[in-house]
């Protein structure tokens, strides 16, 4: 509502302004245009295990924490993992960037996952995007060999 002066009675009235949508698709809180978000290549395995082998799917965490390290304290999670089996499924998707992007960092994750016994597959984004029934068998192998082995 905005008030103005009606020059015929030459009193204030308060009158509406109907809202215009805009034609842009703007967020109102950082008045910038949004992008549509495309799929991550996770989104894209978990899609493809949801597929080609939907069992796969019982007991899998997706960004899983699981560990804070005690010199950096830093939590660390993992793309996916089957917990009860110890098994970590990581995508790697920066070795495209100048000097390998944040990836290159992990391998400290990655040791310290180790040193707490975890199982780690890691599957760089064009495996996932040209085999990607490919990356799910592999994650089928290990998952019944190490589930096997916690049997005996």
């Amino acid at each position: 509502m905005f008030l103005t002066y009606n020059r015929k009675t030459g009193k204030k009235e308060k009158i509406k302004i109907p809202r215009v949508k805009s034609i842009f698709n703007y967020n109102k809180k950082t008045k910038k245009k949004e992008k549509e978000k495309e799929p991550t290549k996770e989104d894209l395995l978990w899609e493809e295990i949801k597929i080609v082998d939907p069992a796969l799917l019982v007991g899998l965490v997706r960004q899983y924490r699981f560990c804070k390290d005690e010199y950096s304290h830093r939590r660390f999670t993992f793309d996916f993992c089957y917990p009860e089996h110890k098994i970590a499924i990581e995508v790697d998707g920066g070795q495209w960037q100048a000097g390998g992007g944040r990836h290159m960092s992990d391998y400290h994750k990655l040791n310290i996952a180790t040193a707490h016994g975890y199982r780690l597959l890691r599957f760089k984004t064009n495996m996932v995007d040209e085999d990607g029934v490919g990356c799910v068998i592999r994650i089928r192998e290990v998952y019944d060999k190490l589930k096997s082995n916690t049997k005996k």
